[in-house]
């Protein structure tokens, strides 16, 4: 499964159909799933690029609720989909390193969200090596389970409420300036 924010060719967007607007939920995982029965590529990028947001919002919920007619609807879809091999015939994984997981799980309301600007990469510098929750002072987000030494997204007022536990680091990724125009296929190497 990939997540949604996944960039994908237009041309191969339009080939399956787009989303299935109909589906409540798991609308992505539907996508995806309709990608790679298309024999359509993927390569993972070895960047922490995004971050994924749990509320205990309706969809999410929803889904979980409800996955029992979900779960039908997709097999009878599925039923008349064809397999189509992947063009790059597998092989040896493109990018075999896993970067640590970078979760945000906040207890705020889903309309009070911050920009993905507001996040730096940091070093945590607490003296213990031992996982223990790590919560920003000044924003309340959960960072999760981590240990001194981890490096993972902060938000920037978190690092400046909390020098001694956060050290920013440069960034290594900058967004292009321009759209990016091609939409090339991926090349097996």
């Amino acid at each position: 499964w990939c997540n949604v924010t996944a960039l994908i060719p237009k041309e191969w967007h339009d080939e399956i159909g787009g989303f299935d607007e109909s589906m409540k939920t798991w609308e992505d995982v539907d996508y995806h799933w309709r990608m790679a029965r298309a024999g359509k590529c993927y390569i993972r990028i070895d960047q922490e690029l995004m971050v994924y947001r749990f509320y205990s919002g309706v969809r999410r919920e929803e889904g979980l609720s409800d996955w029992q007619s979900v779960v039908e609807y997709l097999e009878k879809k599925y039923e008349r989909i064809e397999v189509v091999g992947c063009p790059c015939r597998g092989g040896r994984a493109r990018v075999i390193k896993k970067p640590p997981p970078v979760g945000r799980i906040t207890e705020e309301r889903p309309g009070a969200l911050y920009d993905d600007e507001e996040y730096v990469m940091i070093e945590y510098l607490h003296p213990n090596r031992g996982n223990h929750p790590v919560v920003g002072h000044v924003t309340k987000t959960k960072y999760g389970n981590r240990g001194g030494g981890s490096k993972f997204l902060v938000n920037i007022k978190d690092v400046e409420a909390q020098p001694h536990l956060f050290k920013q680091l440069e960034s290594g990724v900058t967004a292009p300036k321009q759209p990016i125009s091609s939409t090339e296929s991926p090349v097996a190497l």
